[in-house]
């Protein structure tokens, strides 16, 4: 019993002994945590234990998370500086005779929704005298307002290469400069010039301009959307087209392709309509049915050299139709092209190859003005008519020049004129037998100049009304031709190129209407 007592009492000294052990070792162990590192010896690398308290989800700068340990102050990042309103700035525009919305906004390169939208149009009605409030980026406005200044060695000189036919004074009266002048420029001892002489003209520097008055109106609301046209550029009619026409439309039995941003992406609808309207006069006409599909590149500039007078273009065997629509022209001129280039496309497949170039564009011509029967140009009788009196028509039985429609418009207009006398008088079959075969003798029984002779009879007799003096029409033909080729020789589609062709374009439409007193109007401005 003694024994056993006495083991228990060493059992309870032992364990005491174990746990004051533990608690001293404990307590050491803090003491040295807890106790500041000593700076180590120069030489001597030191490991530092640094102790990162998470922060928490309330733990914000300056404030105590969980831990009860200040959380660490973000550093602030760098605010984005804000970006600049856009600013719009508008100048003035006084709208004067023949001008037309969409011009406006091509010569100042923008959209013509952005235009009517600056000056809260609901429609494309303009009238003279009429103000516009034209809206510019900061960029176009610099382009518009700035001066450039020659440089010491810059004068205002064109080079000049001599032509059959040029002489000294008619090269001096087109430019405006006295033959002196051009003599003393080029060091000349007489007025003897050769073909392929290169003459330096002394043209005289422009009259100053006043610069248009624009206000800023930085705003918070939306401003019109600008047509992007930093560099104008030609539209073509080879390469890559999809890369120039990279946008399609239309159904499935045609495909419109055209570049979005032009003008033609703003009414491409109306050009499928138009194109609709078209091939439907042509097939109803003839009652029969072009087969297969076709394609039409829709272009929103110029076409380039040497087809910048042209406003339609036809492949037939790539079933390809190249349409200017530009802006320019009205929505009747514009049909007539569109049909007048079908007419073309119609023909080669469904009669066949054309025998000529007058049964060709005669035809082309002729679909092309009925499509737009009942509107305001000139009926193909009645510009004939005129022709004749004043002693000018052309003779379809030579060889004419058939080049673009704008220079050799007398031509085409007679061709027309000539297939419109055969399909009234004779039928569309005959018609169409002689376009692929182009035997006259065969087909009607008499020789091609034997039809032109009863042609001009019919013309003479009919006595159809001229509302216009006839030689004034053939002299504006002419007038206008000319103007077109030296205008668009070297167009290279600036500002003030820009701005001659829409006058040019107005002229071009009012003598297709016998408006020749317009047609003076805006040739004389040109000059």
């Amino acid at each position: 019993m003694i024994e056993e007592k006495s083991i228990r009492r060493k059992d309870i000294l032992v364990g005491l002994a174990i746990g004051l052990g533990v608690l001293l070792f404990v307590l050491v162990s803090v003491f040295l945590l807890l106790r500041p590192s000593p700076e180590p010896e120069s030489g001597t690398p030191a490991v530092t234990l640094t102790f990162v308290p998470l922060p928490t989800a309330t733990g914000m700068s300056g404030e105590t998370g969980t831990t009860g340990v200040p959380l660490p102050t973000p550093t602030p990042g760098v605010e984005p500086s804000p970006t600049p309103t856009s600013v719009t700035y508008y100048i003035t525009y006084t709208v004067k005779s023949g001008d037309t919305l969409s011009g406006i906004a091509y010569s100042y390169g923008i959209s013509v929704a952005a235009l009517a939208a600056a000056n809260d149009l609901s429609g494309d009605v303009i009238y003279p005298d009429q103000e516009l409030r034209i809206p510019l980026d900061e960029a176009a406005l610099a382009a518009l307002t700035a001066t450039p200044t020659p440089s010491a060695e810059e004068s205002n000189k064109v080079v000049y290469t001599v032509k059959a036919g040029d002489t000294l004074g008619a090269i001096a009266k087109s430019y405006n400069v006295t033959v002196d002048e051009i003599m003393t420029a080029n060091n000349l001892d007489s007025d003897v010039i050769r073909i392929g002489q290169k003459l330096t003209i002394p043209v005289p520097p422009p009259p100053p301009t006043d610069t248009p008055t624009a206000t800023s109106t930085p705003t918070a609301t939306p401003t019109p959307t600008m047509t992007p046209t930093p560099t104008w550029e030609p539209s073509t009619l080879d390469g890559d087209l999809s890369v120039a026409y990279p946008e399609t439309a239309g159904p499935q039995r045609f495909t419109l392709h055209y570049r979005a941003g032009l003008y033609g992406i703003e009414n491409i609808d109306a050009v499928q309509a138009m194109v609709v309207k078209g091939m439907a006069h042509i097939e109803a006409t003839f009652r029969a049915t072009l087969p297969g599909t076709f394609d039409i590149y829709v272009a929103g500039t110029a076409f380039a050299a040497p087809h910048t007078l042209q406003r339609g273009i036809t492949l037939p065997a790539e079933r390809r139709i190249f349409f200017l629509h530009d802006g320019t022209g009205t929505a009747e001129d514009q049909q007539y092209t569109l049909t007048r280039e079908l007419a073309h496309l119609y023909a080669w497949h469904v009669f066949g190859p054309p025998a000529s170039t007058l049964e060709r564009e005669g035809f082309a011509v002729y679909m092309g003005m009925t499509a737009i029967a009942g509107s305001d140009h000139i009926p193909l009788k009645t510009f004939c008519a005129a022709y004749q009196q004043a002693g000018k028509l052309p003779r379809v039985s030579r060889l004419l020049r058939f080049e673009n429609q704008i220079v050799d418009l007398q031509n085409y207009y007679a061709a027309g004129c000539f297939v419109e006398y055969l399909i009234e008088t004779y039928g569309t079959n005959k018609f169409r037998a002689v376009y692929r075969s182009g035997d006259y003798e065969s087909v009607y029984g008499a020789s091609l100049e034997a039809l032109e002779a009863a042609w001009i009879a019919d013309i003479e007799a009919n006595a159809v009304p001229i509302p216009f003096e006839p030689g004034a029409l053939v002299n504006a033909v002419a007038v206008v031709g000319r103007t077109y080729t030296t205008r668009l020789a070297n167009f290279r589609g600036t500002a003030a190129q820009r701005s001659a062709y829409q006058t040019l374009d107005v002229a071009r439409i009012a003598l297709l209407k016998g408006d020749l007193a317009t047609v003076n109007e805006k040739l004389a401005e040109l000059r």
